[in-house]
């Protein structure tokens, strides 16, 4: 989160914010934020190598959901998030090789930057001993099952 753009918006300008973030004009698109983040993501947890694939890679829109307003536990203010839901389009071997890559690294029980988790982890919060944020509830559903997480310092 060290790097995340966050801001205020007034209530009464929340409505048009929230046109501004459906229509998608004037910022990066989900397809575009989803390449640049897998590739520093990747980058961050030592697999640089597998970001070399990322820029062509193509994804399709499964849901949007925004999330809140909901009070942020001790702070003043209210927090509303806007969710879209990608599946990674598999039709070429780029994707393929990819998607696979991941889920090997996933299996990898000496790998801690991959883990695969099934919709019973999502739900539960945890896969071993790795902690699943609530926001991943969207994979599967329209709603969050538990509350945030507090962020790490």
């Amino acid at each position: 989160m060290r790097a995340d753009l966050r801001g205020f918006v007034p209530p009464q300008k929340l409505p048009t914010f929230a046109r501004w973030v459906r229509n998608g004009a004037d910022r990066e698109s989900g397809p575009e934020c989803l390449r640049r983040e897998l590739a520093e993501e990747l980058a961050e947890i030592g697999h640089p190598e597998l970001a070399d694939s990322v820029e062509k890679l193509e994804f399709m829109l499964i849901r949007t959901v925004m999330d809140g307003p909901h009070r942020v536990p001790g702070r003043d203010y209210r927090q509303v998030r806007f969710h879209q839901v990608y599946n990674l389009v598999t039709s070429d071997s780029r994707a393929v090789e990819l998607r696979e890559r991941l889920l090997e690294l996933g299996r990898d029980t000496g790998e801690d930057g991959v883990i695969c988790a099934s919709s019973d982890d999502i739900i539960q919060g945890r896969q071993g001993d790795h902690l699943i944020g609530p926001q991943t509830a969207f994979l599967i559903g329209d709603r969050k099952l538990r509350e945030d997480l507090p962020p790490m310092r």
